[in-house]
């Protein structure tokens, strides 16, 4: 299993900027990625349900 960062968008936090990030992401990974992010709540309207989990990241 490979983890990678496959796109970003700097902006606010809220479902627009979400739909924005999502729009930004190759249809590839739109398509069949499973996605790991942090506890941002607009991710949960924009990202596949099934495809969506929420983690911790801690800098060590």
């Amino acid at each position: 299993m490979e983890n990678k960062i496959i796109d970003f968008h700097i902006g606010g936090r809220g479902k627009e900027d979400a739909d924005k990030l999502w729009q930004k992401i190759p249809d590839i990974y739109r398509e069949k990625a499973y996605f790991f992010t942090d506890y941002w709540s607009a991710y949960v309207c924009v990202l596949p349900e099934g495809r969506h989990s929420l983690r911790v990241n801690k800098l060590v």
